[in-house]
Order: C-alpha cells, then structure tokens, then sequence
C-alpha cells in the first residue's frame, strides 16, 4: 500500500469511526504489506542461521587445532624416530665390536693352537 493509500484510509476511517479509533487503527497496521513482515518461523530461522555459523566458525578453530596437533604430533614421531635410530645405532656399533674382539681373540687362538701343533 502506497502512502497516498494509507492516507486515503485515514480518512475514510476518520469519517466513519471518528478521528480517534482511526488513528488507533492505522497505527496497529503494519506500515510494511503483510507478506514483507518477518513472522516467529522466520526469526527461529535466523536463530538456526547463526547458530549454523557458530558451529561453522568452530569446526573451521577445531579443523586448525587439530593440523596444528597433527603437525606437532609428527614432530614428536621423528624426534622418538631419531632416538630409536640413535640407540639402535651405538647398540650395534657397540655389539658389532664386541663380536670383532671375540673373534679376533678366537683367531689368535687358532692360530696360536695351529703354530704350536706344528712346532712339536
């Protein structure tokens, strides 16, 4: 409804129900037509909207803790990684020249057996 419409309401309104209850009336009506009125399902769907982009914007923090945990996460596998690779290294270094000893020892020995077998 225009404004010249309302206006024209007023009027008529004014000589059929006196000055007063006219303007009561127009002011209870709606100065929007009614189908451009939000109703309490358009305002619940609002509420959902912005209770969507909450959860939106807290599985987008919740997405970046958990790249950020992941990546922190893989930090600490490669530094356990190379602790294990560290110790099982010196472990066989060290086992490694353990062996070489005893079987230099074991060598000299068959060697020693052998020399004095065939010196008598």
């Amino acid at each position: 409804m225009s404004e010249q419409g309302r206006h024209r309401l007023l009027q008529r309104l004014r000589e059929i129900l006196g000055d007063e209850e006219a303007a009561t009336l127009m002011e209870n009506l709606p100065p929007l037509p009614w189908s451009e009125l939000a109703t309490k399902a358009d305002l619940e769907g609002l509420a959902t909207k912005a209770d969507l982009e909450v959860l939106r914007d807290d599985v987008t923090e919740l997405d970046v803790k958990l790249r950020t945990l992941d990546g922190s996460l893989d930090l600490r596998f490669e530094r356990s990684e190379a602790r294990m690779e560290s110790l099982v290294h010196r472990t066989v270094t060290a086992q490694t020249r353990v062996l070489l000893v005893g079987l230099l020892g074991s060598v000299l020995t068959a060697a020693a057996i052998a020399f004095g077998a065939a010196a008598v």
